[in-house]
């Protein structure tokens, strides 16, 4: 298996002023400003008080726009950028013509799941195509199935290397 390395920053920014809430809103915001993955952890500082860590992955040429959301919608004054090595592995997002069939008919659908190496079998159907899945049978049908669900059927046709899918 191959392995591979991209140069990187990780920015640590400590929060103790913001509401979970105000800061969920700003998840959207540093990755519209380029970041590549974003977590929010909640920790206890000095005094024991709540706060919330920041761990912003962001290319080296996208951290002075990264940086303006935390001065201007955390406003925080100060936070640490640390080069990283990302190690990973040869991944692809793949896409896979499907046929859903219900009660009404059939429809068409391109899933689309992340595979490693590959390795079709354990293709990782993708958040936001299980998303749209979930809306085009709400819609079409009336049908509400959980997204974890939609996930399984998905997964489950990847590994099976099937092209159908009844609900």
């Amino acid at each position: 298996m191959d392995i591979y390395s991209k140069e990187g920053l990780l920015i640590l920014v400590q929060i103790d002023h913001l509401s979970g809430e105000l800061l969920g809103n700003v998840i959207e915001d540093f990755y519209d400003a380029g970041a590549k993955n974003v977590q929010i952890v909640s920790a206890i500082t000095k005094k024991n008080r709540p706060a919330y860590m920041i761990f912003i992955d962001v290319p080296f040429q996208k951290a002075d726009k990264v940086e303006n959301v935390i001065i201007k919608e955390c406003g925080s004054s100060g936070w640490h950028r640390i080069s990283t090595c990302h190690r990973h592995t040869n991944v692809s997002v793949q896409k896979k013509q499907i046929k859903i069939r219900t009660e009404k008919g059939y429809y068409n659908f391109e899933a689309e799941g992340k595979v490693i190496n590959d390795d079709w079998k354990h293709a990782r159907p993708e958040y936001e195509n299980c998303i749209k899945l979930k809306k085009l049978l709400l819609e079409k049908e009336g049908i509400s199935i959980p997204v974890k669900n939609i996930q399984n059927y998905l997964s489950m046709l990847f590994y099976e290397e099937k092209n159908e899918l009844t609900i």
